[in-house]
């Protein structure tokens, strides 16, 4: 199964062609939209409506994705530069706007004139976790860490508990207990 539509297989194949990157924030106060491209970019949601995707230009940048790693426990860096160290103060101590909020990494394909080919695909899909900002003398930069929505983030390593999880979890079982008085002796099951 192809993740691109023939429109864009069949330009793939022949002609050149541009991409670009749209970030999709679901932050508390609302929903933004930007990619790593100048201007405002309309695109067809698939509702039917329009999407307006804001530019940043040079001003954005994203981490390298590697996919190879399954789950991977690394997050994805973004960063926004050239922000007005004024503006900061709104986006200081907004954490509750971000952790724990979704955030979706789209590739749009262009051809050669930048208009768009077929839709954006899904590269990856995460939930926002902590945002940091530094400060020069003559603007601020914003570091915002999403994990990866499948990542065991909030689970014990290995999926293993320990006594005192499984007594939270289950008052009264006992069987984390026996593993000490079990361990290095072979248990039949039936």
């Amino acid at each position: 199964m192809s993740h691109f539509a023939n429109a864009a297989l069949a330009a793939l194949a022949g002609e050149q062609l541009n991409y670009g990157h749209l970030v999709h924030f679901d932050f508390a106060s609302g929903v933004e939209r930007v990619w790593t491209g100048y201007g405002d970019l309309d695109l067809p949601a698939l509702n039917g409506s329009a999407q307006t995707w804001k530019g940043l230009g040079k001003l954005g940048g994203i981490s390298d994705l590697d996919l190879s790693t399954g789950l991977g426990n690394e997050p994805l860096v973004l960063t926004m530069s050239g922000i007005e160290t004024a503006a900061v103060n709104q986006v200081r101590d907004q954490e509750d706007e971000v952790k724990r909020r979704l955030c979706i990494l789209y590739l749009q394909i262009f051809n050669a004139q930048w208009s768009p080919i077929d839709t954006p695909r899904a590269l990856f899909a995460g939930q926002m976790d902590s945002m940091k900002i530094r400060i020069t003398a003559t603007e601020a930069i914003i570091t915002l860490s999403v994990d990866h929505v499948l990542a065991p983030k909030h689970r014990a390593p290995f999926g293993n508990y320990s006594i005192r999880d499984q007594a939270q979890r289950n008052p009264g079982d006992l069987s984390f207990t026996r593993g000490t008085r079990n361990a290095g002796r072979e248990l039949v099951w039936p």
